[in-house]
């Protein structure tokens, strides 16, 4: 057997369980060396069209690793190209296929980590090994949406007011304001020179 972890091994579900996001899964020890390995048979087990090996690593690594650890020694194995090099560039294609498989079925493992910093981490690597790839496009797009997600909750959560408009009509006067995500109405009653003042929600129809 080439690894202590086979495949089969691999694809059993022993590993469901909920994780801290960061921290590998407790209860499976890696023999020293043996993440490294696992991580450098990555590639070219889809260069030999191996269907299994690459799906069974993505399904059940969080249980002796993290993202983290795994993407540094994939961009340690792979840090360097040749320009104009045939084998390099089918290397790049491939190394596109396992991120953008990895980013399909488990964005979790790049979205949600602290600060984007896992995202922000691809990101970097493909901009510099291949920054006209479709998966640089693709990654760099669904960055700058979560970013400006991000932005936009930030600016919710810490403004208790982002507008306010008077509105002035017959009897009332309206003064509307979008505090946090529900906007509300503050309306001053004028009727015999009595205003009384009176915050309602206002219901979109």
């Amino acid at each position: 057997m080439r690894h202590c972890i086979s495949r089969v091994s691999f694809l059993k579900g022993e590993h469901k369980s909920t994780h801290v996001l960061g921290e590998p899964c407790s209860g499976k020890i890696l023999e020293p060396g043996m993440l490294e390995k696992l991580v450098k048979n990555l590639v070219p087990s889809l260069q030999r069209g191996d269907p299994f090996f690459v799906p069974a690593f993505l399904y059940a690594y969080r249980r002796f690793s993290t993202t983290k650890q795994v993407l540094d020694l994939f961009f340690k194995r792979y840090g360097f190209f040749h320009d104009d090099c045939e084998e390099d560039e089918q290397i790049k294609n491939l190394i596109c296929f396992f991120l953008g498989m990895w980013l399909d079925k488990y964005p979790d493992d790049f979205c949600k980590s602290e600060d984007l910093a896992i995202l922000n981490q691809l990101m970097a690597y493909l901009l510099v090994n291949m920054p006209f790839s479709e998966l640089t496009v693709r990654v760099h797009r669904l960055l700058t949406q979560l970013e400006d997600l991000e932005s936009t909750d930030t600016q919710l959560k810490h403004s208790e007011e982002t507008f306010s408009k008077w509105l002035i009509t017959g009897e009332e006067v309206w003064v509307l304001a979008l505090t946090g995500s529900r906007l509300k109405r503050l309306v001053f009653f004028a009727t015999r020179h009595q205003f009384t003042p009176v915050w309602e929600d206002v219901l979109f129809l």
